[in-house]
């Protein structure tokens, strides 16, 4: 029997080491293949560009660099780096590997401010939800739960998918066939549905001509009944309103500003963007009343911007259309001018 144990235990700790070996090899962004050709394009023309946007399909959708661009008081040539699904802490572990490799060449780095997504069913057992899970963002997405405001029972089933997620990861479960569908066939996909090496390309493109069909299903829903945009509204309002009693969460707050003072030893201007239509702001507003001035830009508020909640604007819940986008980067250039103006930011 001890002889048993022995020989399971050496096979046990070397299969943690082969695991870790091959980990260590994989690019750092191999479960997000969007991100994977824009950083790649990026890189290639990196000394073009001095203005990023990094997060979720929110900023893929929403913002236009060739809109923000013209109507900057500075002059700016700004990247979209926004893909689906990437939510925090995964953007948190994006951005805070570009800067440990310093893989930035912009000066201006607009990083989406966004609830913290973790472990829901729909996510599991796919590279996308467990390619970022190192010992750090293990223990990170732990504390978060934990401070979070969600019921203890939702808590308690997170904290098993984050688990069983970070086993996943480090034992190699399915990381071939993981590699082959949530990879290499979607970066197929992407690559020619956007040919970055063949034409013009700034990240961005608007969502009614994508024809992804994900798309298309959220946009036939959120026709189906509108109501819930002004629902959305509503809420915002209230929240904005009342927003001192709301939940403050201490260890998102933390590793948001170690973000922010990393940025500036590093000499990036980073600044943490609210965008709207978000089904809830309670963890966000104390976040955001707490950050420097100078490192963050709303445009959340439906009272005050009325214009990102409605229908005509709207593509599918979360995400402007064409017209809304071209709104909504106005916007974000005439509140970034306002920075630069006030913080002399150039």
């Amino acid at each position: 029997m001890k002889k048993f144990i022995l020989k399971f235990s050496v096979f046990f700790i070397m299969l943690i080491i082969i695991n870790q070996v091959i980990i260590h090899f994989l690019p750092f962004w191999y479960g997000n293949p969007l991100f994977s050709l824009k950083l790649k394009y990026l890189k290639n023309n990196e000394d073009k560009y001095n203005t990023l946007f990094l997060g979720s399909s929110l900023i893929r959708r929403d913002i236009d660099p060739e809109c923000f661009d013209k109507n900057t008081t500075i002059h700016t040539e700004s990247f979209n780096l926004g893909t689906n699904g990437t939510f925090n802490p995964e953007s948190y572990y994006i951005y805070d590997y570009l800067l440990k490799k310093d893989s930035l060449k912009s000066k201006y780095i607009f990083l989406e401010l966004q609830n913290n997504f973790l472990f829901f069913s729909w996510f599991l057992h796919t590279t996308k939800i467990r390619y970022w899970l190192n010992p750090r963002y293990f223990i990170y997405s732990l504390k978060i739960l934990y401070y979070s405001n969600r019921p203890k029972k939702q808590k308690i089933t997170e904290i098993g998918y984050c688990f069983a997620s970070f086993f996943e990861k480090h034992f190699n479960i399915e990381l071939y066939q993981g590699l082959k569908t949530d990879y290499y066939s979607k970066y197929k996909r992407y690559y020619e549905a956007y040919q970055p090496d063949k034409r013009e390309y700034n990240g961005y493109k608007p969502i009614e001509t994508d024809n992804d069909i994900n798309d298309l299903k959220a946009r036939n829903l959120f026709l189906a009944d509108t109501t819930q945009l002004t629902h959305r509204k509503e809420k915002s309002e209230q929240q904005f309103s009342n927003h001192n009693n709301l939940n403050f969460n201490k260890v998102f707050y933390e590793a948001t500003m170690d973000l922010l003072e990393r940025s500036k030893e590093k000499g990036y201007h980073i600044i943490f963007l609210l965008l709207p239509q978000h089904d809830n702001y309670d963890e966000l507003l104390p976040i955001l009343e707490k950050l420097p001035e100078e490192n963050k830009i709303e445009l959340a508020n439906g009272n005050t911007y009325p214009e990102l909640y409605i229908t005509e604007n709207t593509y599918s819940l979360h995400h402007l259309n064409s017209k809304g986008a071209k709104i909504f980067s106005k916007s974000l250039a005439e509140k970034f001018n306002e920075l630069v103006e006030k913080h002399d930011l150039q």
